[in-house]
């Protein structure tokens, strides 16, 4: 015998065989003349009953089944990836016309099923019954929670709990411990409802202390400051303090008070750079630890101070800085720091300078966002090399250059200690090798200080560092180098010169210019300006090392006109406008 179940029109029916048998009991508060009726009229609720007198059961049920037409359906509650029913099917009936709704299992009936399992389809059902969908399904689809998922995200929100609440460590451990047992949902969604109850239930004292420190020395330079807070908190905008002479990096910090005994929030602090004129600071050795801070980043109507700032940020390799000014000279300041030769070595680290306008300050000023790129792929250096070819330099300028120096002494100092030092990244076919025994790149000027290998750019951007470090005027340039240019027939050298002044006619800027194939310098020397190029010069000790003289023709290109540098060995082409004219090779 199957169980069946009717709908709220003729309750409870039992299925024997083809022969359907009413109720033995309907509703107990109808009387049993009206039993017709309320059938009929579909007025039985579904709690109601009525015992029926037996000596009328058969005539009254022939009556009511010839007069109305019986439906059957079913109830699934299916697994959606296995297709295995989760319950036995329910078969239900009732009469044709009837609307019947149904619904998924619900929270309070969970129980039915396993409790891991959630319902996916739609949770009810509505259904008009008519005798073309006699025999029809109402399914229910579920899946099956993940608990190794739910588990892991618990687990997460519980340990939080120790760094930004007030909660007990060992209760965290034991709720920890009761989570990874656990076998169903409901279970893990209990205990950690119940740890979450239990959380900020106690409050613990515990200690901030807030040091300020100089960001070079790392010394302290205001006493600190000690408060009591609670364990847990969140303290928002934290603000350092105003120390005469300093500028704090951070305007303001956020504070999460993770130990219950004592914890420390630190302001580094560092000297205003608004006063130091880019000549004297290039003079230092670079630390890129300690960003530069100025008091005042308006610059409006002021480029010049502006420019020095970012040149000071590009220096110690900021990704980013803000200043207020105008967007003509934003616009300005990037052609010229991206597009020209500047006294400024270290300026060929920064590839790109790309800003983001923010909001209106006064007048045309705007505060700006500005963003640097640095060298990539072959150009590649790390933080780390800079610093150690900082302090080679530093140690350099320490022992050989001193402030009664002539600029002549100053400059054949440097030059030939890269020549001594260095030698040029190539095999024996003049093809570069691009990278040292220890991976670092030979295009990067510190590999040259630090290895003593590099191409034409290491030696250019190594002489531009040490020189402004020794307190040298000087200039990077890029250009056309052929042997070409000034050897076979004068026919030949013409036009030669001509092809490689149409190509020049294509490069008018620092940007288009990376893609020439030679660079060196210009220096000014007891004010005048010549033309000087260090890998060429350690280039003629490798062509002439089979003389007993191997240095003989480095003064080849020691401080020497355009026209020597165009016409002489190793001529070159480069886009004048952007350079100085020297008419003379320096004369002692």
């Amino acid at each position: 015998m199957k169980r069946i179940f009717l709908t709220s029109s003729i309750i409870g029916m039992i299925l024997t065989g083809s022969n359907l048998v009413l109720a033995e009991e309907i509703t107990n508060k109808l009387e049993e003349n009206d039993i017709e009726n309320s059938l009929i009229n579909q007025n039985i609720g579904a709690s109601q009953r009525v015992e029926v007198n037996k000596n009328n059961e058969q005539e009254k049920k022939k009556e009511f089944l010839d007069n109305v037409a019986i439906i059957k359906y079913h109830v699934k509650h299916i697994d959606f990836n296995t297709n295995k029913e989760l319950i036995p099917t329910i078969t239900k009936i009732g009469l044709e016309g009837d609307k019947i709704t149904e619904n998924g299992i619900t929270n309070f009936q969970k129980e039915k099923i396993p409790a891991e399992y959630r319902l996916i389809s739609e949770p009810k059902q509505e259904k008009v019954l008519s005798k073309s969908n006699n025999e029809e399904m109402i399914t229910f689809y579920y899946v099956k929670n993940n608990l190794e998922k739910l588990k892991k995200e618990k687990i997460e929100q519980i340990q939080k709990f120790q760094y930004i609440d007030y909660i007990d460590d060992n209760l965290i451990e034991e709720c920890i411990d009761k989570i990874n047992n656990a076998t169903t949902t409901d279970e893990i969604n209990k205990i950690f409802e119940s740890i979450s109850k239990e959380n900020k239930t106690k409050l613990i004292q515990t200690k901030l202390h807030i040091k300020y420190i100089d960001a070079e020395t790392k010394k302290e330079i205001y006493p600190t400051i000690t408060k009591i807070e609670f364990f847990g908190t969140v303290i928002k905008g934290l603000k350092p303090v105003l120390i005469d002479g300093y500028v704090p990096l951070k305007k303001e910090q956020d504070v999460i008070l993770k130990d219950k005994i004592s914890n420390e929030v630190i302001f580094e602090y560092v000297r205003p750079s608004d006063n130091v004129e880019f000549s004297d600071f290039v003079k230092k050795k670079i630390n890129l630890k300690v960003p530069i801070a100025y008091k005042n980043i308006d610059f409006t109507e002021n480029y010049k101070n502006m420019e020095t700032y970012v040149l000071k940020q590009i220096y110690t390799k900021q990704l980013y800085t803000e200043v207020i000014t105008t967007e003509n000279d934003i616009n300005e300041l990037i052609y010229h720091l991206t597009d020209l030769p500047i006294s400024a070595s270290y300026i060929r680290h920064c590839r790109n300078i790309t800003y983001d306008k923010r909001e209106h300050i006064k007048d045309n000023s705007y505060r700006f966002i500005l963003s640097f790129t640095y060298t990539v792929d072959k150009y590649s250096v790390t933080d780390e090399d800079i610093e150690q070819s900082e302090q080679i330099i530093d140690d350099f300028i320490k022992e050989k250059i001193t402030d009664n120096m002539s600029d002549y002494e100053k400059v054949k100092i440097i030059y030939e200690y890269l020549i001594d030092h260095g030698s040029a990244a190539i095999d024996y076919t003049g093809k570069t090798i691009p990278y040292t025994d220890k991976k670092r790149s030979v295009y990067a000027p510190s590999t040259l200080i630090i290895e003593g290998k590099g191409v034409c750019e290491a030696y250019a951007v190594a002489f531009s560092r040490m020189a402004e470090r020794a307190g040298l005027e000087q200039k990077w340039v890029s250009s056309i180098y052929s042997p070409y240019i000034t050897y076979g027939t004068s026919d030949q050298i013409k036009k030669n010169k001509e092809i490689y002044q149409k190509k020049l006619q294509k490069y008018d800027s620092r940007q288009k210019i990376l893609n020439l194939n030679h660079a060196w310098n210009q220096v000014k020397v007891e004010g005048q300006w010549y033309n000087i190029d260090a890998y060429h010069g350690e280039y003629t000790t490798i062509l002439n090392k089979t003389n007993q003289n191997p240095k003989k023709d480095i003064d080849k290109f020691f401080l020497k006109s355009d026209k020597t540098f165009e016409e002489g060995f190793c001529g070159r082409m480069w886009i004048k406008k952007l350079t100085n004219e020297v008419l003379s090779d320096y004369k002692k």
